[in-house]
């Protein structure tokens, strides 16, 4: 399994993991609940 952290505009926006079933995003829960973030 590889894990990415993935920014938007410098901002930690959460984790990119590959496994054997493929790919997945998971948002921060910080990111998502800032009001300056972009939207998901």
């Amino acid at each position: 399994m590889r894990r990415a952290k993935v920014y938007m505009y410098d901002k930690w926006a959460g984790y990119l993991t590959e496994d054997e079933e493929g790919y997945q995003f998971q948002y921060r829960n910080e990111y998502r609940e800032d009001k300056n973030g972009e939207p998901s």
